[in-house]
């Protein structure tokens, strides 16, 4: 019976996967790949046709750290694959058409690293295949009210996507079977999610030392605290992981340092940042229009009556113009303009005069004879944005809530809930899930405009989590019907 059941379970998993795998196939296009992933594709092409990873256009092309080297790896793959059936073609030809289609394709494996390490997490937490099934279903799909970036994209989200629910599925298989071996590999999953998204460099980091922590207050066993042999276990499963971590993030680390003078994984972090401090600077009107403008679009009609506002405040002249980027505006070209002549005074919206900004030191460093011109700009950008981030930190600290508002909507207080409840019920495993998606969404929120997109990073661990919740939900529903006499059954 057991073994039919297995057999039933294994064929019903196949078939899901089968469709999901259609439904991948059918959703890429050959729609054009534009904005941020261009830069990306731009690095793959140049690693796959000169050998470096670059994101200059044109020769010299001298190695760069514009992008994280993941997503421009795996294009590159993809690109001597086009080349291989098609022969090379212009830079432009490879970002729309049957061209865009075939390296977006790439997505399908993501798709299936999310699927799977979906279902297995779910079933580590769980313990029942149908909660595992609908959860691996579910992460395929928009949701209301949770952040996703469909794989119709080059945009690095589905992939870091992948790697952190992998690297949580590891993380917590390696707790639950106390293997050494699995928390090493863990520990490399982590470090290729870093190589994806530079921002788990910290959120790693972090974990890794906190693990001990986790360890002495999750566990069960927790209330032999000063048991000498547990901390000392905590501290080598701490050390174990954070070797295996810096082994994978530390080459790249140190070819960006030798050929760009600079110890980190990705360049960008001074616009990211500047544009965050520039939304500082927001009036009262505006600080309470972000919460229209950042609402989910479910509800962003409902809110915008609430509030008092509607789409005309964001045209020009509007009062809450400067917070229109990314809506179809009638000043969308002048603003464009000036930040394309690198007029920071001649922009409206806040996020193109950080762009503007950024130009005109690109320009003013390029006349100066500067090898990396980009690169010396963005390091000017970091420091002024933390200049005015220093000056007026009651501003900056207002805006993380709108930020979170707009990147993870309800989700912050439900990632401190849960944990909360971890602690009570001394769940490990819960909390291994939820603080690597926590600390992430709390720096995003702090240095960062927190942009949607960013927020799909975690969409598996949102699943994870609500249906982790609604299957100790049913447990307890299942169980107390039983103790009264009936009989109710889920596996």
């Amino acid at each position: 019976m057991f073994k039919n059941n297995l057999i039933v379970k294994s064929i019903i998993l196949v078939l899901v996967i089968a469709a999901l795998l259609v439904r991948w196939i059918l959703s890429i296009d050959g729609s054009p790949i534009t904005h941020d992933p261009i830069s990306t594709l731009i690095m793959g092409i140049n690693l796959a046709h000169n050998g470096v990873l670059s994101h200059l256009i044109e020769p010299p092309f001298l190695p760069t750290m514009y992008r994280e080297p993941v997503p421009a790896i795996v294009s590159a793959f993809f690109v001597n694959g086009l080349d291989f059936m098609f022969g090379p073609v212009e830079i432009s030809k490879y970002a729309w058409g049957e061209h865009a289609k075939f390296l977006k394709y790439q997505n399908i494996l993501w798709a299936l690293i999310t699927t799977l390490s979906t279902l297995g997490l779910l079933y580590r937490i769980t313990q029942s295949y149908w909660f595992s099934l609908l959860g691996a279903i579910a992460v395929n799909f928009n949701i209301p009210l949770i952040n996703n970036v469909d794989i119709n994209t080059l945009y690095s989200e589905p992939t870091s996507k992948a790697f952190l629910i992998l690297s949580v599925f590891l993380l917590v298989s390696s707790i639950q079977k106390k293997s050494r071996r699995l928390l090493f590999i863990a520990g490399i999953s982590f470090g290729v999610l870093a190589l994806t998204k530079a921002i788990f460099l910290y959120v790693t980091l972090g974990l890794a030392l906190i693990m001990p922590a986790v360890y002495l207050l999750f566990n069960p066993n927790s209330h032999r605290i000063f048991n000498s042999s547990d901390i000392k276990s905590s501290l080598l499963n701490s050390a174990i992981f954070m070797i295996a971590f810096i082994l994978v993030v530390t080459p790249w680390i140190s070819r960006n340092y030798h050929c760009c003078d600079q110890l980190s994984i990705s360049e960008r972090s001074g616009i990211i940042m500047m544009q965050r401090a520039t939304l500082n600077e927001v009036t009262p009107i505006e600080y309470a229009g972000l919460f229209y403008r950042f609402s989910p679009p479910i509800l962003s009609s409902a809110i915008g009556r609430l509030m008092g506002f509607d789409k005309d405040d964001f045209q020009k002249g509007g009062k809450l113009q400067r917070i229109s980027f990314g809506l179809p505006t009638d000043f969308a070209e002048e603003d464009y303009l000036a930040e394309k002549n690198g007029q920071p005074e001649e922009a409206i919206t806040y996020y193109r005069k950080a762009r503007a900004m950024r130009t005109a030191l690109v320009k003013t460093y390029e006349e100066s004879g500067i090898v990396r011109p980009w690169s010396m700009a963005d390091i000017t950008l970091k420091h002024q944005a933390l200049d005015q981030i220093k000056n007026n930190p009651g501003q900056h600290i207002a805006f993380i809530l709108p930020a979170l508002w707009r990147g993870s909507f309800i989700w912050a207080p439900m990632l401190l809930a849960v944990l909360y409840y971890a602690f009570i019920k001394k769940r490990e495993d819960l909390a291994l899930v939820i603080l690597p998606a926590l600390g992430m969404v709390i720096l995003y929120a702090i240095f960062t405009p927190f942009l949607y997109r960013f927020g799909s990073t975690i969409m598996p661990i949102q699943i994870v989590l609500v249906l982790s919740i609604a299957h100790i939900t049913w447990s307890k529903f299942k169980k107390r019907n039983q103790e009264r006499g009936t009989i109710l059954s889920i596996t």
